[in-house]
C-alpha cells in the first residue's frame, strides 16, 4: 500500500451517524505499524463524482482504519479532485 493509493473498505463507512452516505473507498494519506496493528489513514473518496469528503468546515477529513479494515485495490479510473 503506497500513500496516494486506493483501497476499498470492507464495510461501508458513514463519516456522519446520521448521514444516508457511505463510503467503500479511501485514498491513503498515511500507514502507520502500532504494537498491535497498523494503522491506516484515508481521505473517503466517491468515485461517481470523483470527490474527496469534505467536513463541515469544508476540510478533507482523515479517518483511521486499521489494516483488517481494508484491502488494496487497482482500479483507479482517474485521479480525484484534491
Amino acid at each position: 500500500m503506497k500513500l496516494d493509493g486506493f483501497v476499498r473498505l470492507k464495510r461501508p463507512f458513514s463519516p456522519h451517524p446520521t448521514s444516508i452516505q457511505t463510503y467503500c473507498l479511501g485514498i491513503i494519506a498515511g500507514v502507520f505499524p502500532t504494537e498491535a496493528s497498523t494503522e491506516i489513514l484515508l481521505y473517503l473518496y466517491d468515485p461517481e463524482n470523483s470527490r474527496i469528503y469534505t467536513d463541515e468546515f469544508d476540510s478533507q477529513a482523515i479517518y483511521s482504519f486499521q489494516l483488517d479494515e481494508v484491502e488494496a485495490c487497482s482500479d483507479r479510473q482517474q485521479g480525484p479532485d484534491y
